[in-house]
């Protein structure tokens, strides 16, 4: 498990989540922040108190991720850019000082976006706009968050959108924050909610209002796109008020406004997970926890493909399998490939109920496995298998040589634990 934590003006939120990315715990609390010591002290009590309780409940916890509204060095150890929470200059190490688990800082857009790889296999390039109220921007590039050497790429809330225009929190002028911010659609005394109830009614002054926003937010989604033409992502608290409809206008908001025509691209809403960035900050400990076990190399789209068991159930597929006594490994006599030339991976077992991943490749001889990764317990595998979207379509214990060849399986990893 891992902790995901964000400090609020007014609250602090924590969420644990397993290794499949799912949230296993909540807390709130009501918290003014306060960059003092004794804030610090007080939050870390809070953390450990509710690690102690997850540990019991779910297992180890393997760290603890604050997702910070805030510019960080380039080391991730210190804020150097903190006006929206007036802490510029605080260190991890300040923060975490009460804090018995390790510890990281991760910029909460950047936090969101690894959410959205991390439930999204599929996407590789793409611009993340996040529309709160304090807007921010991530950059994702070859199917990972690309931070950049400054863990700044994809601030897109401090792009000069309008030359010489309002000012903005930062000290310049025109930011792209300052006319895409939710804030700005309400009238006074006005919520967020509230302005786009009255807009589903039809009322005129509120639809000239969200034209007007949704041109300022097209047009930084351009700017942004004339560096990364990828796809975009939109998120945020606005991005909960938008519907399909709304989506569908911004696109084409988007591609009238573009030079080059570039029209090939999906524009879509975020994952909007509530507490979607504490989740994203604490996957950043389950990211590296699975990396450290099948390698950073083979979390790829590639490793996904060598680390699955494909089968077509119309061309013939032979697994004899040779068991050896128990409290020893199961290992695999031989194979055959099938006509399309398209072979798998093979999961075995020993007694202690770790794991070995094989891959088999057409150019390799017969009986020659690569050896991918060991784990050493079957809630890890069955979390990696959840993680590379794979079934576990087989599961059982075994006594003896029983399992024969024939078109068992579709796509998976075939786990097959012994027993003592």
């Amino acid at each position: 498990t891992a902790i995901g934590v964000v400090m609020r003006s007014n609250e602090l939120r924590l969420c644990a989540i397993n290794l499949y990315g799912n949230v296993i715990e909540k807390r709130n609390d009501a918290l003014p922040y306060r960059n003092t010591n004794v804030y610090y002290q007080r939050i870390g009590g809070i953390i450990n108190n509710f690690a102690a309780d997850v540990e019991k409940k779910h297992g180890k916890v393997l760290g603890v991720s604050f997702a910070i509204q805030g510019i960080l060095s380039p080391d991730a150890t210190t804020i150097i850019f903190g006006t929206i929470m007036g802490n510029t200059g605080l260190t991890l190490e300040t923060i975490s000082q009460s804090v018995h688990y390790p510890c990281m800082m991760i910029h909460d857009s950047d936090a969101s976006a690894m959410a959205e790889l991390w439930f999204d296999s599929t996407l590789t390039d793409a611009v993340c706009v996040y529309l709160e109220r304090r807007p921010g921007g991530a950059v994702i590039a070859g199917g990972k968050l690309y931070q950049g050497p400054n863990q700044c790429n994809g601030a897109i809330e401090h792009m000069t959108l309008v030359p010489g225009g309002r000012e903005c929190y930062c000290g310049q002028r025109g930011c792209m924050d300052t006319y895409c911010s939710p804030e700005t659609l309400p009238e006074d005394y006005e919520s967020i909610p509230g302005f786009f109830s009255v807009l589903e009614q039809g009322e005129r002054h509120h639809r000239e209002r969200m034209d007007e926003w949704l041109d300022y937010v097209a047009q930084a989604i351009v700017n942004a796109r004339s560096i990364i033409a990828g796809d975009v992502i939109v998120g945020g608290e606005a991005a909960q008020h938008l519907e399909d409809s709304d989506i569908e206008d911004l696109k084409a908001r988007v591609i009238a406004r573009s030079p080059f025509g570039t029209d090939h691209f999906n524009l879509r809403k975020s994952y909007c997970a509530e507490d979607q960035n504490i989740i994203g900050a604490a996957l950043r400990f389950a990211e590296n926890y699975l990396d450290g076990i099948c390698g950073a190399a083979e979390r790829g789209r590639k490793s996904r493909a060598s680390m699955t068991l494909l089968k077509s159930p119309t061309v013939p597929f032979s697994f004899p399998l040779e068991v050896q006594p128990v409290r020893s490994s199961l290992r695999l006599s031989r194979y055959r490939e099938s006509s399309s030339g398209m072979v798998g991976s093979f999961a075995c077992s020993s007694a202690s109920s770790s794991a070995a991943f094989f891959s088999f490749r057409p150019d390799s001889q017969p009986f020659k496995l690569r050896t991918i990764c060991r784990i050493d317990c079957m809630r890890e595998l069955a979390a990696l298998m959840s993680r590379f979207r794979l079934p576990m379509l087989v599961c059982m214990p075994f006594f003896s040589n029983w399992l024969t060849a024939g078109p068992m399986w579709t796509v998976g990893i075939l786990s097959i634990p012994c027993r003592a």
